[in-house]
């Protein structure tokens, strides 16, 4: 995200998008004028385009249709059409949308890139992207917390030092699905290896997400904030989510924290989720994961499926 030649092809190619495209007359239309290059975003991270590009790109839309880049000192040109809040740039059967607000001009794809440009002479501490609302959200919420009671049970004045080097670390083992049925269908099981950490965003408030190997760390399969004292952790966020599913205040949502015998802690998760799009879908999930970089005993535990290959990248 942060170098220059990954979002220089981006921009280029909307450039080749904008070429051609049916002219209309937009001469009272707010949107006309310039918009200065604001961010780029992807995979949950965002940079500003002062930072990648020697001058800011600015995309001019002009009354007659037209619309100019500049681009690192050079100048492209193209057309373009407007119907409500949306831009549209074609190219043959290919189209290319953007959303066009009072202050922004946001390209939600150009593959698998968010491009934000910012209305000159707008604030530009206006929110613009997703990405900063749930910054901001997660910056709410931290607020939030510290008027909360201590859930009961955790010890409410935790030795920090503990807490984080019991439960802040990277975490391997398993998930399981069982039980599924899409529809009345019987669904196979499924047991993956899995990936989690537990860490703090920039507020300070700790969380934990879990994710599989086919997904990354910023696209997790389960996210939520917690709690924790030195031997225990619990949900805490009204948005936690497994799949697509809310979690919070799911009786049949348990987590466990336990030892195994050498004394290294474990996870424990195990639920039932329930589609919220298909009342028909549902499965039982299970969770076990052990500190990343400890060798499992399989007399002790279940070895996950691709423990092999996890072993070679640990040795």
């Amino acid at each position: 995200m942060k170098k220059k030649h990954v979002l220089i092809p981006l921009l280029l190619a909307l450039l080749i998008l904008v070429s051609c495209g049916g002219k209309e007359i937009y001469k009272d239309h707010p949107a006309m004028g310039k918009w200065n290059g604001h961010e780029a975003s992807a995979l949950g991270m965002s940079v500003p385009l002062t930072s990648v590009f020697s001058e800011v790109p600015v995309l001019e839309l002009k009354a007659n249709g037209r619309c100019t880049l500049q681009l690192d000192g050079e100048n492209y040109t193209g057309d373009f059409t407007l119907e409500g809040n949306t831009l549209t740039i074609k190219q043959g059967k290919d189209e290319l949308k953007a959303t066009v607000t009072d202050t922004t001009i946001t390209f939600d794809d150009i593959s698998g890139v968010q491009l934000v440009f910012l209305k000159e002479g707008a604030s530009a501490t206006t929110p613009v992207s997703d990405t900063e609302k749930k910054d901001n959200d997660k910056e709410e919420a931290a607020k939030e917390q510290k008027e909360r009671k201590v859930p009961e049970g955790l010890n409410p004045n935790p030795d920090m030092k503990t807490v984080k080097n019991n439960w802040y670390k990277d975490w391997y083992g398993y998930c399981k699905l069982t039980n599924g049925f899409e529809n009345d269908e019987k669904l196979d099981d499924d047991f993956q290896d899995c990936y989690a950490y537990i860490e703090e965003d920039k507020s300070g408030r700790p969380f934990f997400e879990a994710y599989i190997p086919e997904y990354s760390k910023e696209d997790p399969i389960f996210s939520m904030y917690i709690y924790l004292d030195e031997d225990q952790f619990v949900e805490d966020d009204e948005d936690a989510f497994f799949l697509d599913a809310n979690v919070h205040g799911d009786t049949a949502f348990k987590i466990k924290g336990v030892k195994d015998k050498d004394g290294h802690y474990i996870i424990k998760i195990k639920g039932k989720y329930q589609s919220p799009d298909e009342k028909g879908t549902h499965m039982d999930y299970e969770f076990l994961l052990r500190p990343h970089g400890l060798q499992w005993d399989k007399s002790e535990f279940e070895l996950p499926p691709g423990y092999q290959d996890y072993l070679k990248k640990i040795d």
